[in-house]
């Protein structure tokens, strides 16, 4: 005969076996959390050097078109927006901002990010 006070089987986890699943996790995102971190950072400095890129391509074809002339270096990504050679002014994704230096004497122009640098 069974007493009232039999042991009912219930499903469930231990404290034991929550602790560990929460240790697994926990070492887990501590070895990819920084590899995140890089790979985010690594993408938007890809991201800008292709900006920048993108902006000195519109550059030369600007020069092409209006006898080897630079558009004025304070408003040159302004000017190519509004001659069609961008369609918008590229936006760095670290939220840095593009500066467009003209030697006219070398006939050399450069791009630079302040938060990313000159691109290669």
């Amino acid at each position: 005969m069974l007493s009232g006070r039999a042991k009912k089987k219930e499903a469930g986890f231990t404290l034991i076996e929550l602790l560990i699943v929460v240790a697994i996790i926990g070492a887990f995102l501590m070895v990819a959390f920084p590899n995140y971190k890089s790979a985010v950072a690594n993408a938007y400095s890809r991201s800008c050097e292709a900006n920048q890129r993108l902006i000195l391509t519109a550059l030369e074809a600007y020069a092409i078109e209006n006898g080897n002339e630079y558009p004025p270096a304070a408003n040159a990504l302004g000017e190519l927006v509004a001659k069609g050679y961008l369609h918008e002014e590229p936006k760095c994704p670290a939220k840095g901002q593009y500066k467009v230096e003209v030697s006219s004497a070398e006939k050399k122009v450069t791009v630079t990010c302040d938060k990313h640098g000159t691109a290669k």
